[in-house]
């Protein structure tokens, strides 16, 4: 077996976008060449530099939170990268970098589910046998990539509103990760809890700028109308319609005018 390069720190990369980073890719892709899972150090010069190119464009996109249109270009790198070499072959190999990549602290959680999505659209369009061989790599870990983009309570539920509308009904057209649908959904759809944040415990991450359009400005928030007394009912004393404990029974409507 190949020694396996040393990996540098994922924030250190992350401060420098426009430098290819110096990461070395994981050595448990060890099957060996019919299972697509040769270590790295023995991989051919062709397969080294497509990971190598696959790894910078994924740090890109898991850390692009400026630009809507940025952030579509990155993705759509990492993705073109994925799928257009190998027919899948090495799909265990580029789904558990990103899975990785997803453990980060700094990295933006949900633009690689964006990531996910668009290598099973890339794969399903060039061809189905491939977006077979993604799928089944990706199915041990999308619902935590999920799980991964939703554990913020102050965003959850604007990113929950967008992969339900924008991905969901998509992967379900397709019949992608059927047998994970449900649990996909009930982490969308379940309200967000409040959380436990620790100032020790780091800076966070950025929302990606995917979301912009979801978010209300701040000062733009939608006016709420006022409500005035009629000039006859000022000054009336304030009594309930109903008293449970009274009466016992249910208010009951208005006479029709």
């Amino acid at each position: 077996r190949g020694a396996t390069p040393a990996r540098a720190p994922y924030h250190a990369l992350s401060a420098q976008p426009s430098a290819p980073p110096s990461v070395g890719l994981p050595g448990a892709w060890r099957r060996g060449p019919r299972g697509g899972s040769m270590p790295y150090a023995a991989r051919p010069k062709r397969a080294k530099e497509l990971f190598r190119d696959y790894d910078s464009a994924l740090c890109r996109a898991a850390t692009e939170h400026q630009s809507k249109a940025a952030l579509k270009e990155k993705v759509n790198q990492a993705a073109r990268i994925a799928t257009s070499h190998g027919g899948g072959r090495h799909a265990v190999g580029f789904v558990r970098r990103l899975v990785e990549i997803a453990e980060d602290p700094m990295a933006i959680k949900e633009n690689l589910v964006f990531v996910a999505d668009s290598i099973m659209r890339h794969a399903e369009r060039d061809d189905p046998k491939t977006a077979k061989r993604f799928e089944k790599a990706f199915a041990p870990h999308v619902k935590h990539l999920f799980k991964a983009a939703l554990r913020r309570g102050d965003t959850k539920q604007v990113i929950a509103d967008y992969m339900l509308k924008k991905l969901i009904p998509d992967w379900r057209q397709n019949c992608w990760f059927r047998r994970h649908m449900q649990g996909i959904l009930t982490l969308l759809k379940e309200p967000a809890l409040p959380e436990k944040f620790k100032p020790e415990d780091g800076e966070r991450p950025p929302l990606s700028p995917a979301l912009e359009d979801a978010l209300v400005p701040a000062g733009d928030e939608p006016e709420v109308p006022s409500y005035t007394v009629p000039s006859e009912y000022q000054g009336a004393p304030l009594e309930p319609a109903y008293i449970p404990w009274v009466d016992g029974s249910p208010r009951s409507l208005p006479e029709p005018l």
